[in-house]
This record gives structure tokens, sequence and C-alpha cells, in this order.
């Protein structure tokens, strides 16, 4: 998991810094949310709003069995021509 999340990362600086090169007035944000799940995967709300927390929340003991990772960055992107190869093997933008 270390590897994805490293290249996940990186993915996300790469989009920020072609943002910056083109719009230096953009603040870069990365954005980690976690949450404790029970039930069937779906999409919640929980992290809809991709918002920077302006403090850390406490830890509780989680009590549900998975845990839902989304990481979001408001960088450049994948143009829309490109993103039905996102799975393609050795792809890159």
């Amino acid at each position: 998991l270390n590897q994805v999340f490293m290249n996940i990362l990186n993915n996300a600086i790469d989009a920020l810094e072609e943002r910056i090169a083109n719009d230096s007035s953009l603040a870069p944000q990365i954005l980690i949310c976690t949450e404790v799940v029970s039930g069937e995967w779906g999409v919640t709300e929980n992290c809809a709003n991709f918002q920077l927390p302006s403090s850390h929340a406490p830890i509780a003991q989680p009590s549900n069995d998975k845990v839902r990772i989304r990481i979001a960055d408001n960088g450049a992107g994948i143009p829309p021509n490109l993103q039905h190869r996102i799975f393609d093997p050795f792809f890159t933008t």
C-alpha cells in the first residue's frame, strides 16, 4: 500500500505543478480523507465536499470492518479525451 499511496501522491503533485505553471494564483491543495464504513460499498457524502480541515479530528476506535480512503487535489486533471485509458497498463499522461 505504501507504493500505491506514493504513486497517487506523486501524480497529485505533478498535476498541481502543471496547473500552477498555468495559473500562479492557485493555492495548491491535496486532501486525504478517511472514514470507517460498514455494509455495501457506495458513494457517501461524508468526504464529498473536499475542504482542508482547520484542525485534527479526534481518533475513535473503529467498530466497522472497512476503511475508505479518498485522495483529491485541485491540479490540472486528466483531459476528458484520455480518461477512458487510465486503467490501460503502462498508460501515462
